[in-house]
């Protein structure tokens, strides 16, 4: 849609729309060579990195910024402590665990924001925007 939406931006220079296990790192965690982005976005895939790789995947993506550039986590929470989903076996945290995680990667939040107009039988979303500290 953002291609659509975006067609004729001079600023936008290239789109990547694909899961995180394919995009474009050397290995998993690591950004790849001379790449750099505005945004990176990173929608429901964070519950299936442990605490310390999700640490280390916001560092290198961190790095992979453009100055002023965001990283975007759009993902469910739960309301305390920590939730195996035993189904697909990712693990859910709190709103306060992901924002702890997000600090000791060394980026800041810019804006939280709780996704309106969902069902009030699933676990809230929120849209975390972070920059550098």
């Amino acid at each position: 849609r953002a291609r659509e939406e975006l067609a004729g931006n001079a600023q936008i220079r290239h789109f990547f729309a694909v899961g995180m296990q394919s995009f474009l790192w050397k290995d998993p965690l690591s950004p790849a060579d001379g790449l750099q982005y505005d945004c990176v976005w990173i929608q429901w895939v964070i519950g299936h990195l442990t605490d310390e790789d999700l640490i280390q995947f916001l560092r290198n993506a961190r790095s992979s910024l453009t100055p002023g550039g965001y990283i975007v986590i759009k993902d469910n929470v739960c309301h305390e402590g920590y939730l195996l989903d035993v189904e697909d076996h990712s693990l859910m945290r709190t709103l306060e665990a992901v924002i702890s995680l997000c600090d000791k990667s060394g980026l800041k939040v810019f804006s939280a924001e709780k996704q309106t107009y969902f069902p009030s039988t699933i676990f809230p979303v929120y849209t975390i925007v972070l920059k550098v500290d």
